[in-house]
């Protein structure tokens, strides 16, 4: 996992690097998550140029991308897609239901099929993101590095990272609204661990996952063609 050193974005990372099962490893350069991009830099639109980005996936509802919209949502040489979640767009009331909210974002099948085709069809670098990168973007983060057989200590790990990225971003926050909960804007590893386990527990495995969710062959084998390397 490699982060971004990027001035007007706190959490842009690479997928690359990853080991997987087969002694395979994740390509850099094809996959990026971030935070919303949203006031850019000439020196980072020239980063921005240098990445080969074809496809941008905003994973934000229409309202909020309307609102506060991506720096990449008028390009014309990058295809941006909205699509977006109905669970997980506003921060949870308890810190209990984190856990089942991430399932409920991950058996959104309509919506995690859409993006998974985006990927495995783009014809240079993807990237995806929320408006901090951390919740909708660490979902569509673990079911990327499952289907190419990076292994749940590496998943966890790299959602887990978000909350250090984020850390100034979230702070100013809290402290003008100190009335914030403790737990708002972290990214403790048993949150998407929990998820992970109950969604094995509720289908059997990740490979039933997808196979409830009726994602076509041609899409898994995409992101796989993509992504790994041996």
């Amino acid at each position: 996992m490699r982060r971004y050193a990027i001035n007007s974005q706190y959490n842009m990372r690479d997928l690359g690097g990853y080991p997987t099962r087969g002694n395979g490893y994740l390509a850099w350069k094809q996959v990026i998550r971030s935070d919303c991009p949203l006031t850019v830099t000439d020196e980072d639109a020239l980063l921005f140029d240098k990445l080969n980005i074809s496809d941008v996936i905003d994973l934000r509802t229409p309202e909020q991308a309307m609102r506060e919209p991506s720096y990449f949502s008028d390009s014309e040489s990058i295809t941006y897609h909205n699509v977006s979640f109905i669970n997980g767009n506003g921060s949870p009331k308890r810190e209990e239901s984190i856990s089942s909210t991430y399932l409920k974002m991950m058996e959104e099948f309509s919506t995690i099929n859409e993006i998974l085709r985006i990927v495995s069809e783009a014809r240079g670098t993807v990237l995806y993101h929320c408006a901090v990168g951390k919740d909708r973007t660490g979902i569509v983060t673990a079911i990327i590095l499952s289907i190419c057989g990076v292994n749940i200590v590496d998943i966890v790990a790299d959602y887990q990272a978000s909350e250090t990225y984020i850390y100034d971003m979230i702070a100013e926050y809290k402290r003008s609204n100190p009335s914030v909960p403790e737990w708002v804007g972290r990214s403790k590893p048993e949150y998407m661990r929990d998820c992970l386990n109950s969604l094995e527990q509720k289908y059997g495995s990740f490979k039933e996952y997808l196979k409830a969710m009726d994602v076509p062959e041609r899409v898994i084998n995409g992101i796989k063609d993509k992504l790994i390397q041996q």
